[in-house]
C-alpha cells in the first residue's frame, strides 16, 4: 500500500486531519510507514514546508526515546551529501539532545555553514529582532527565537500510538532496538531471516538469531 507522507506521519503518531488519521488506523503494514523512514522522508521536505520542523520536534518531544537512533543514522549515512534530510535529522538530534535524550548526542554534528529554517533574508531580519535559539545556534542553525512551536498535543501519547502502530507497540515491549523491529516483521508474516533482515534493514546475524529465538519461544521446530 502506497501512503502519502501525511498518512505516514499520522501512522507514526502526529495528529493531522481526521481523514488522514482514519487512514493511518486502517490495516497498514508497519513497514509501509516505518518510523525511521518516515522521519527521513519528512526531514527531506522541511526546506519546502518549514512547518514540518515544528511538527517533527513535537513528535520528538514525546517519542524520541522510542527511535532506534542507530538505525536512523545508518540510513542518514547512506544519503547523498547534499540531501536536506541530513541537515534536518541532525536538527532533530540537536533538539532531542537538548531535551535530555542522551542516545542522540553522539550523532549530533555542528554545521560548517549557517543553516536557516526560512530564507536567509527573512531569517536575518528576525534574528536581529529576537536572536537565535541558543542550543541550535551552538551547532550552526540560525533559527529565530519564537519561530518554532513545540506542542506535545500535536503527537499521540505512547498509549494512543501503541494501539494503532504495531512497530511502536513492540518497541514499548522490547525497547527501541533491532529485536523489536525483527519481531514486528516476523509477526507480520515474514517467513525467513533473510527476508526479515532485508525488510528491517539490519544485518543477517541478528535477524537469524531473533527469528530462531522467537520460534523456539513459540514452541516451533527449528530446522
Amino acid at each position: 500500500m502506497n501512503l502519502s507522507l501525511n498518512q505516514k506521519l499520522a501512522h507514526i503518531g502526529l495528529r493531522l486531519s481526521l481523514r488522514t488519521e482514519a487512514k493511518a488506523r486502517s490495516k497498514t503494514s508497519a513497514f509501509n510507514a516505518d518510523i525511521e523512514d518516515t522521519l527521513l522522508e519528512a526531514a527531506a521536505e522541511i526546506p519546502k514546508q518549514s512547518k514540518l520542523f515544528s511538527l517533527l520536534l513535537s513528535w520528538i518531544e514525546v517519542h524520541a526515546g522510542y527511535v532506534i537512533v542507530e538505525k536512523l543514522m545508518k540510513k542518514v549515512q547512506k544519503l547523498d551529501s547534499n540531501d536536506p534530510a541530513r541537515v534536518w535529522i541532525n536538527g532533530l538530534a540537536i533538539y532531542a539532545t537538548h531535551r535530555g535524550f542522551h542516545k542522540w548526542k553522539r550523532w549530533v554534528e555542528k554545521s560548517e555553514s549557517p543553516v536557516y529554517l526560512y530564507t536567509e533574508k527573512t531569517s536575518q531580519s528576525a534574528l536581529q529582532l529576537k536572536g537565535a535559539v541558543p542550543y541550535f545556534e551552538e551547532k550552526g542553525y540560525l533559527i529565530p527565537e519564537g519561530s518554532i512551536r513545540v506542542r506535545t498535543a500535536d503527537a499521540l501519547t505512547p498509549s494512543e500510538l501503541s494501539r494503532q502502530n504495531k512497530q511502536f507497540q513492540n518497541r514499548l515491549l522490547y525497547g527501541p532496538s533491532w529485536r523489536a523491529d525483527i519481531i514486528t516483521a516476523i509477526e507480520e508474516g515474514i517467513e525467513t531471516p533473510y527476508a526479515v533482515a532485508k525488510l528491517v534493514g539490519c544485518s543477517y546475524e541478528p535477524a537469524h538469531r531473533v527469528f530462531n529465538e522467537y520460534n523456539i519461544a513459540k514452541g516451533r521446530v527449528i530446522a
